[in-house]
Parts: C-alpha cells; structure tokens; sequence
C-alpha cells in the first residue's frame, strides 16, 4: 500500500494529459455537458474519478470525496463558475466581429480557472492510497468513484444519464 506526500511533477503532468484527452472526446464532452446541465455534476470531478482509477488508486470514500468537493468549492463558486456563466451567456455572440474576440479570451480564461480547479483536486492524493493488485477493472473502479460522488451530491440519474456516465467510463478507460 503507497501512500503519496505530495503530487509530483509526474503525476500532474500525467493528470493534465489525461484531462486534455477527457476533454477532446467529442462523446464525454456530450455527456459531460448534458450532465452538467441537468444535475451541475463538475465535469472536472468526473473526469478526477477516472483519473484515479487508471492510476490505480482506491475506490474513493464519501469522505473523501467530499474533501475533493471542499477543496474546489471556492475556487468553483468564486472563479470558475461564474467564468462558465459568462461564456454561455457569449456563446450566441460568439461569431459576431464584436464578441469573436471576447468569447474567446472568455472561453480561454476558463479553460485556466479549470486547470486551476484540477490543480487543487490532486492536494488530496495525500490522503488516497494505491492499491497492491488488480483486483476489479479500471473502469468498475472508475464507475464506483462516479457513483459514490453522484450519491455524495444526492443525484439520482434517470436511466439515460445512467448511459452517459458508462459512455465516459468506456470511451476513457
């Protein structure tokens, strides 16, 4: 059992490579989108959930899960959301010759606040252990993370987001 101090120079640059790819897939992107939409589920949680899991780490614990949710909840309230808020409210604009421009140093500086967000969720690996051997797939540890979060933030998914919970997991994994 490894217990990590501190994330190293590794580890983050493995979180940011796995967040750019997260993001690219046009199918989690979908999901993400329409989950955030309907329940506020942070993509960047989601995509934190399947992170651990392809790096072996344990499932997560409630308890654990709601540190990563203290963790980010002020940079999420105070920067990131309202950055997200201001984009949508761009986003019809976002062609025009006078908001082209502003939508997209908008979209750039939230794409900075997430990375920000990312960067305080990996404070927690402190408290996260690995584990010895395989035990279950990554994609059930991933799952289990997903679900445990969902249940911490009291959603209960109708069976269409069910779907693209598992289209994440299997498009990621």
């Amino acid at each position: 059992m490894e217990i990590i101090s501190e994330p190293s120079l590794e580890t983050e640059q493995s979180f940011y490579n796995f967040a750019s790819t997260f993001f690219q897939n046009s199918e989690v992107e979908d999901a993400c989108l329409s989950l955030y939409e309907k329940y506020q589920v942070n993509a960047n949680v989601l995509m934190f959930c399947c992170w651990l899991a392809r790096e072996n780490y344990r499932r997560l614990t409630t308890e654990q899960i709601q540190m990563v949710l203290h963790r980010i909840e002020d940079w999420c309230d105070k920067v990131l959301q309202p950055l997200i808020n201001l984009s949508y409210r761009l986003f019809p604009f976002r062609q025009t010759v006078k908001f082209s421009k502003p939508y997209q140093l908008v979209q750039d500086c939230v794409n900075n606040a997430a990375q920000v967000e990312r960067s305080l969720m990996l404070e927690i690996l402190k408290h996260l252990e690995k584990q010895d051997g395989k035990e279950i797939s990554n994609t059930n540890f991933a799952l289990g993370n997903i679900f445990r979060y969902l249940e911490t933030l009291q959603i209960s998914l109708h069976k269409n987001d069910l779907e693209k919970i598992y289209r994440i997991t299997s498009n990621i994994i």
